[in-house]
This record gives structure tokens, C-alpha cells and sequence, in this order.
């Protein structure tokens, strides 16, 4: 924040400091509890089961046309950063048109439904749109990536909610998609190469269609969620822990919004014959029309007067209810597999105002509960950082500005004299394991992160080693988080494993490589002593602050080159962020304990 004021010329900082005050803000705005609940979808769902295998017929059926429409595009690569790292080798090529496949042995679909499936799509998708294709093939591509993206989705949906209503968006889309337009007259005739591809259109549509029967008798059995199962569980608690509580909903999509609140109207068992009937609703943007499932700006007015009355239980809302809605009764917000930044996590935990109010995710995934793991220690820095604030006095929050405005100079200053000193640096060193001799990385591949981290920026550095369990019990104030110890395949630790932002990052340690200068002649090896990043930047190679290229470049590095080492990293991430909650919450309770008088 002192950093932030001096690059904005900024004097002080406006806060609430006199203790008294503080406490009457806290006695008036409680804070919730946070709750993490994870939901994984039932292993075997037969709904879920069909609509996957249909994805897979559909892959299958355009498999020739989309591999020859790949074959000719040559620079397929330029698409996006990460897509140019799994294009550098032929198997790794074809294994980006190979989309997923349900099989046999999938149970449940959840194949279909990761946001890799997604992306993945989404880049066939962008690339057959965007190149230099032929009209016909082109048409025909998209249209069967829509059909993929119609099963995506009816199985994102059908984790959600009950089964119906995924089989309800599966047929409404289905409609849609078998509206050819101007391309209806080309199907009659099958002697032009469009009629072809019109007709082989027609049939997948049609195979859909012909699945309707048997999807339509399993419905029943797929209904109920697990996710679904456990947010009603938590309204019946609530209400009978207050039966004139204020819930709610955050969802991610103003459809998923509309659908969830028909969908716990229906719950008489759960919410009509307790709360009542009516005690459901929904709020949604009032920039959308109703067509796009938007609201009337007297609508929402309604509405929220009914929830802050009481004569509305249960808010079912998207992002838009993050922001300005203040009910002090409100004492349960529950998060349907739905997160967002930080700043979504506070705003949506401060709407419940109420004494005793929770703040509740029931996430479908691991990764849904990382985010929110990431979320809740962004939020303990923040914390540490206004209390730091509170206890400086205008003054010394001053003068620690200008010395930071002075540093902030200082800094720029010595950049420039390394980027210079860069350029006049030739010589370029290989950095080996001190043990076994194998590559890391070239110096002109090493960064700084935060002038005390230094990173290696070889993507295919990952391979051939392993990340060793360690991690952080508690929050700290750094903006990275610990995920392991780098460890070369000899053994030899090599440095650690960071978390910074959405990388995971290979540290190095000084003593854990060795150098070997290149000449004309090739590799030296330089003489074995102790060295320190200090002497290695002032005395061999200069080293800069990590750009955002570099970054970009290690975002899928540690999964692309070694899928073992990124699931390890994942595991330790997810081990310290447990950790440093559970101690979080046991300070908290010790802090504010009773204590017996002496």
C-alpha cells in the first residue's frame, strides 16, 4: 500500500484509527464464518453417461474432415502463447485435435466437463473460424463444434441441477442448432460438396434426437446432485436455526440464475413448507433484455424490498447483488460452486450482516476450492496490511511514503544500469546439476521475481524432476505461496516451487547448479566455489526482473512437461492452504477467547 501511495504521489491514507471506533464497527458488522463444502458429482450418472458417448460419436464422425482441415493450416500455433509449446513436437500436434472420450469406462461424464475440454475446444474452434479454409468445410466444422458445446454444457448443467433441467437446455439448443438458414437449400442437393456436408450435419442432429427416449427415462434417477442435495440441507438447517433468515444464492450465469430459482420453487418439502411458497426469488442485471434472461430495474426493486421486509427468504443472485445490497438480516450466503477474485470473495461474504451469519462454497471441484483457499490468504494480507496502516500515525505513514518514493527512483535508476550492463555482457553461462552434470537452464533464462526469488523461465526445465512434499502452515505476507522443493532426478535439490499468481515457478539456489562458460570453442566449466546471487550478479551475469512474457510462458510449463510434479505441486498447495486456514481460525479463536481472571 506504501508502494502504491508513492507511485500515485499520494500523501496519506484515510482509515478508521481510533480503537474505539473500530470496535463498534465490528460490534455493528459481524463477520461471517467461512465454510468450504466440497460436492463431487456421483460417480455413475447414466444421464450424464449418454450425453458423453453422443460427444464422443460426434468426435469420432467428424474426425477425417477436422484432421485434414488441421493438416492444412501450418502456422496453427499463433492462436495463443501456451498452444506454440505443444505444437514443438508431432504426437504432442495431433494430441490437440484429440479431443476426450467418454468410453467404456467412463462412469459420469466428468471427461467432458473440465475447463482443459473447454479450452481445448475453444481453440479448435477459434482456429478452424479464423483461418484460410474453404467456405463449406468451415460451416460444417463450426456446426459440429456446436454440438460439442451443446453436450459440454448440458453436462456442466446436469452437475448443477437436477436432470431435467440439462435435458430441457439439451433440447432448446437442439432447436437452435438444426436451423441451417441459408444453408437448408444445399442439403436437398447431396451432388455439391456443401450438400454433403449438410447432410452428414443432419444426421448428427438427428442421432441427438433419436437419444431423447432413452435420456427421457433416466432423468429420474439422475436428478438428484450431490451439490444440490447438500444446498438444501443447508437452507432446512438454517431455517431451523432461524426461521426468519435472509439466504443468498450466488450463481454464476443469469440463465443458471433463472433455472436454480424455478428449480427451488419446486422444493415444497425443503423450502415451501417451511419458508413458504413464495419465499424464493432472483435478481439478475437489469443491462440484459428479457430475451437474455435480464430483469426491469422495477422488477429488482421489488424484489429487494421483499427480501429486506422479509416477505423474501431466499435470493437466488449473479455478481450483481455483490455490490450495494445491504440487508442486515442476512445470515447465510451460500456460493454455488461459484468464485471470482478476492474482491467477489469480500463482497459477497459482506452481505451477511447478521450476528452468527456463515458464508458457505459447495464446490464441485478441487480447483474451485483452491481458488477460494487463494482467496481467503489474499484477504489475510489485506487485513495485515490495513492493520499496519491503523497503527501508524499520519505522520510516520508520511515520511514512510517519501522514503518509499525515494527507493521507487532508486530502483528505476538501477534497472536502467542493468539493462545496460546486459547488453555489454556477452558472455552466457549453462547452469548444470551440481551432482549428475544434466542442464537446467542458460543464465540468459534466469529472473528475479520480487529482488529475493530467482526463477528459472525454461519451460522444459521441469522435465525429469520431482517436487518434494513441503509447505507453509501459516499465511504469510509474501505474494507467493510454497508448493515443494525442486528436486533434480539425482536427488539434488535444485531450489523450491512457488505459486505466483496462476504459475507455478522453479526457483534456484544458488548452490544447488554449477556454471560452464560458453566460448568459441564451446562449454567451460568455471572453477567449483561457493557462490551467492550476489556474486553472481555482480561478477558473472546480470539478472532481470521477470517480465510478463516470461511468466506467460511458465503458466502450463510444469503440466505440458511433467504431469506427476504438477499434481504433487497442487497437492502441497492445497496441504499449506489447509493448513494456514485451520491456523487462521484457531488464532482468531484464541484471540478473542474468554479468559479466566486471576
Amino acid at each position: 500500500m506504501i508502494s502504491l501511495c508513492a507511485r500515485l504521489n499520494a500523501d496519506t491514507v484515510t482509515s478508521i484509527r481510533d480503537p474505539e471506533n473500530i470496535l463498534e464497527m465490528h460490534y455493528h458488522i459481524a463477520k461471517p464464518i467461512d465454510e468450504i463444502v466440497p460436492c463431487r458429482p456421483s460417480p455413475n450418472d447414466d444421464f450424464a453417461h449418454k450425453i458423453a458417448l453422443i460427444s464422443d460419436y460426434i468426435q469420432n464422425q467428424i474426425q477425417d474432415v477436422l484432421q485434414k482441415a488441421v493438416e492444412e493450416i501450418l502456422d496453427f500455433s499463433e492462436v495463443c502463447f501456451f498452444v506454440t509449446f505443444w505444437l514443438s513436437t508431432a504426437p504432442v500436434f495431433w494430441d490437440l485435435i484429440k479431443l476426450p472420450l467418454e468410453g467404456k469406462d467412463g462412469k459420469n461424464g466428468s471427461r467432458k466437463t473440465s475447463y482443459r475440454y473447454n479450452g481445448k475446444l475453444g481453440i479448435l474452434k477459434h482456429n478452424i473460424d479464423k483461418r484460410d479454409l474453404d467456405r463449406d468445410r468451415r460451416h460444417f466444422l463450426l456446426k459440429c463444434f456446436e454440438l460439442l458445446e451443446i453436450c459440454h454444457f448440458t453436462l456442466r448443467n446436469n452437475e448443477l441441477m437436477p436432470a431435467k433441467y440439462a435435458f430441457q437446455y439439451l433440447q432448446e439448443r437442439i432447436r437452435d442448432a438444426e436451423k441451417f438458414g441459408a444453408y437448408e437449400q444445399h442439403e436437398k442437393n447431396p451432388s455439391t460438396t456443401i450438400g454433403k456436408y449438410m447432410q452428414r450435419l443432419r444426421g448428427l442432429i438427428n442421432y441427438v434426437k433419436e437419444k431423447y427416449e432413452y435420456l427421457d427415462g433416466v432423468v429420474p434417477a439422475s436428478n438428484r446432485k450431490p451439490i444440490y442435495n447438500e444446498l438444501l440441507n443447508h437452507i432446512q438447517n438454517q431455517y431451523l436455526a432461524d426461521k426468519t433468515s435472509r439466504i443468498i444464492i450466488f450463481v454464476e450465469s443469469r440463465k443458471g440464475c433463472v433455472k436454480m430459482a424455478e428449480c427451488l420453487k419446486g422444493e415444497y418439502d425443503a423450502i415451501g413448507r417451511t419458508f413458504g411458497q413464495k419465499a424464493v426469488e432472483h435478481i439478475v442485471s437489469v443491462n440484459q433484455s428479457i430475451a437474455h434472461h435480464g430483469q426491469s430495474s422495477n422488477e429488482q426493486d421489488r424484489i429487494l424490498k421483499g427480501f429486506k421486509h422479509g416477505s423474501i427468504n431466499i435470493l437466488v443472485a449473479t455478481s450483481v447483488a455483490e455490490e450495494g445490497l445491504d440487508v442486515a438480516q442476512c445470515n447465510l450466503i451460500i456460493k454455488y460452486n461459484s468464485v471470482g477474485s478476492e474482491k467477489s470473495y469480500i463482497q459477497r461474504k459482506g452481505r451477511a450482516r447478521a450476528k452468527n451469519s456463515r458464508s458457505v462454497l459447495l464446490a464441485i471441484t478441487s480447483s474451485v476450492e483452491q481458488q477460494e483457499y487463494n482467496n481467503i490468504r489474499r484477504e489475510h494480507l489485506m487485513n495485515i496490511c490495513l492493520l499496519n496502516l491503523q497503527n501508524m500515525s499520519e505522520r510516520e505513514l508520511k515520511e514512510k511514503i517519501n522514503v518509499k518514493k525515494q527507493e521507487i527512483i532508486a530502483e528505476l535508476k538501477q534497472k536502467r544500469q542493468m539493462e545496460e550492463q546486459r547488453k555489454s555482457i556477452s558472455a552466457l553461462y549453462k547452469l548444470e546439476c551440481v551432482i549428475c552434470g544434466t542442464e537446467i537452464c542458460h543464465s540468459n533464462e534466469v529472473a528475479c521475481l520480487m529482488e529475493s526469488q530467482f526463477v528459472c523461465c525454461r519451460p522444459s526445465a521441469w522435465e525429469k524432476t520431482k517436487i518434494k512434499q513441503r509447505f507453509e502452515k501459516n499465511f504469510n505476507q509474501s505474494v507467493t505461496s510454497l508448493c515443494g522443493e525442486w528436486m533434480c532426478q539425482c536427488g539434488r535439490k535444485r531450489g523450491e516451487v512457488i505459486k505466483y499468481g496462476e504459475a507455478y515457478l522453479p526457483t534456484l539456489a544458488a548452490d544447488g547448479f554449477r556454471l560452464q562458460r560458453k566460448t568459441a570453442t564451446g562449454y567451460v566449466p568455471l572453477e567449483d566455489k561457493k557462490l551467492t546471487w550476489k556474486v553472481l550478479r555482480d561478477s558473472f551475469f546480470a539478472v532481470g526482473a521477470i517480465t510478463t512474457d516470461q511468466i506467460r510462458s511458465m503458466i502450463n510449463a510444469l503440466l505440458e512437461n511433467n504431469a506427476e510434479a504438477f499434481g504433487d505441486a497442487q497437492t502441497n498447495e492445497e496441504l499449506g492452504h489447509l493448513e494456514a486456514v485451520k491456523n487462521l481460525e484457531y488464532q482468531k479463536k484464541e484471540k478473542h477467547a474468554l479468559k479466566e481472571s486471576c
